[in-house]
This record gives structure tokens, sequence and C-alpha cells, in this order.
């Protein structure tokens, strides 16, 4: 699928549901999918598009080394990854990303840390609430 990023939605669509049906029944996506599903959501990636300044986040679970967060789709779940993620919504693959990494600190967590767009947390949340206000659901 990686190949298809930067195509446009609707050239894009139909190989989604295609690869959705194939993971239906590929019994290593099936074990990746169940594993994946009771995992907390811990690691938060922030992503800025140079192009449309855009900002969103996501949070994800780790697993074997690897990001992973489930996304509802039609019928199905995807599993997506942070170079899924990479793609903005305006069609730009010019996209800046980095994984929360926060420090515990006396300094009061306000909304300033929740609307930050960098990656780094030096407050009393220690990144627990970094950049929230740009989740995406």
């Amino acid at each position: 699928m990686r190949d298809l990023i930067g195509e446009a939605w609707e050239d894009i669509k139909p190989h989604v549901e295609d690869e959705l049906r194939s993971n239906a029944m590929n019994p290593t996506y099936q074990q990746l999918l169940q594993a994946i599903q009771p995992l907390p959501l811990t690691k938060r990636v922030i992503f800025r598009c140079k192009s449309c300044k855009r900002v969103r986040t996501f949070d994800y679970a780790e697993y074997q080394g690897h990001l992973y967060r489930l996304q509802p789709w039609c019928d199905g779940i995807l599993l997506a990854h942070p170079e899924y993620d990479l793609r903005c919504s305006c069609g730009s693959q010019n996209v800046n990303s980095g994984q929360v990494v926060g420090t515990v600190t006396h300094k009061h967590c306000n909304e300033r840390c929740e609307e930050a767009t960098n990656a780094v947390c030096n407050c009393s949340c220690g990144g627990a609430r970094h950049g929230i206000a740009y989740k995406e659901r």
C-alpha cells in the first residue's frame, strides 16, 4: 500500500478495500490484530504538514518494537502505523513527524502543552496531554 501514497483518494479506496478483504483471510494479520487490540495506546506522534500547516496527532500501541494503531474502515479494521499517517489530507507527503518525548517537571500543564506542535514536553503531564488538541479519532 505504500506505493499508493500520493494518489488521489478515489484511486486508493478500492485498493484499501481489497487489502481489508485479503487481510481478513490472512492468519498472520489476524494474529497481529488480536495481539494489538488489548494494548494501551501509549505512544503519541505529532504530524505537521509543511504545505497546508495542518497538525494531527495519533496515539499508537507498541508491539514488538513497532508502533500500530487500529483504523476502523467500512466492515473491517486496518492496522495503521506512523508511515501510513505521513500523508496529509491535502495530498502532500511533505509532513514532519515526531514521537512525543515527555519529561515531568514542576511547570504546570496548560493549553500551550495541549496545543503544542513540537514533540518535546517539559511540564507536569510528562507528555500525557502534549498535542492532544490535534488528536484525530
